[in-house]
């Protein structure tokens, strides 16, 4: 897989404030990069040892955040003008990034 570099493809940490009765994620605000406006929110959840696809979305913004366990998102580039087109690119997203 190749280094994450799709345009328009942000990775970003979560503020994590530590409480010794359980961890706060903040995970998004209207000023942070990438903030396109708010339409949706759902939660998923993914078996063990499964793989689970998403729907091609063309007009979209996608916000995904990994609160408890650990998540390998790859990503196929196939817009016809984009520098990345015909490659993949994989990241593993967890409450520690």
């Amino acid at each position: 897989m190749d280094k994450m570099n799709i345009e328009g493809v942000l990775v970003t940490n979560l503020k994590k404030i530590h409480n010794p009765k359980g961890n706060i994620f903040h995970c998004m605000k209207n000023d942070d990069q990438g903030y396109k406006g708010f339409g949706e929110a759902y939660f998923s959840t993914i078996n063990h040892d499964e793989i689970k696809g998403w729907n091609k979305h063309k007009l979209m913004t996608l916000n995904l955040v990994v609160p408890i366990g650990e998540v390998a998102f790859v990503l196929y580039d196939d817009r016809v003008n984009s520098k990345a087109k015909c490659k993949y690119f994989k990241s593993i997203l967890s409450e520690e990034n």
